[in-house]
């Protein structure tokens, strides 16, 4: 999974034992560890704002992401069940038609193959054939000689 600044994520974290979704835009990256401003809900019933400072988390704890391409974060909230609307301040509103199932512009983390191990990426070169490869090396050699 590559994840890139603009994107927003959907991040599996837990307030008092209790794992719930988080969501928010990536900002920035540090190692293995992003910078993302995290939504909260307000008073007003429905209705969300980012953060005023930004939290950390780990790629692990990355659960979906939704492309912002071309800067269209209209369509990458939608994605996550809110409608965005521009500020001042920027807001977002939980969409009363939203449903989980039709949603399939995301990436989640287990259809991605970039969080893959050392290990399984060790093993795309046993597939590789090579040996026009090492024919070609020995006819060049066998002529130059």
């Amino acid at each position: 999974m590559i994840v890139k600044l603009g994107d927003i994520v959907q991040i599996l974290g837990s307030t008092d034992d209790t794992l719930e979704y988080w969501y928010g835009e990536i900002v920035g990256r540090t190692g293995d560890q992003f910078e993302l401003y995290y939504i909260t809900r307000t008073a007003i019933p429905q209705t969300w704002v980012f953060e005023e400072h930004y939290n950390v988390a780990e790629k692990e704890s990355i659960n979906r992401i939704a492309r912002t391409k071309h800067g269209d974060y209209a369509k990458a909230w939608a994605m996550f069940g809110f409608i965005y609307e521009k500020g001042p301040p920027i807001s977002l509103v939980e969409d009363p038609s939203f449903s989980e199932n039709t949603t399939s512009d995301s990436e989640s983390l287990d259809s991605c193959d970039s969080w893959s191990s050392s290990d399984e990426e060790s093993k795309i070169s046993e597939l590789i054939d090579d040996s026009e490869i090492s024919s070609t090396v020995a006819i060049e050699e066998q002529s130059t000689a």
